[in-house]
């Protein structure tokens, strides 16, 4: 059963959250095209650094750099904290939906007996 007080705590998580993920999934869709740049930016400065090397071996020089896996760090964080506020909103509307389904079935014993 769910009580008030949880159909309550589930609301006002939805409503409270909302600015907070909709920064967090704002922040993880940034950092993974900035990421693809910066991969792009170094490889690209792997190319024209005068050594005559194809693409693909500038490409892995760009994947190994320092600054590349410093970028990728910062957005496995940003990922993690987008996919804690989806997996606590998806909590939220389970506790919704069980409420909802519970009045359902409480109407439809009443109006039977």
């Amino acid at each position: 059963m769910i009580s008030d007080e949880q159909l309550q705590a589930a609301l006002d998580w939805l409503r409270e959250a909302a600015t907070g993920a909709a920064k967090a999934r704002a922040e993880r869709l940034y950092l993974e095209e900035w990421v693809r740049a910066l991969r792009a930016r170094i490889a690209n400065e792997c190319m024209t650094s005068g050594e005559d090397i194809s693409a693909a071996k500038a490409d892995i020089q760009a994947r190994s750099s320092d600054a590349y896996r410093d970028a990728l760090l910062g957005l496995r964080a940003a990922i993690e904290k987008d996919e804690l506020f989806r997996w606590r909103r998806s909590s939220a509307d389970a506790v919704l939906s069980a409420w909802q389904t519970m009045n359902a079935n409480n109407r439809a014993m009443g109006k039977l007996q």
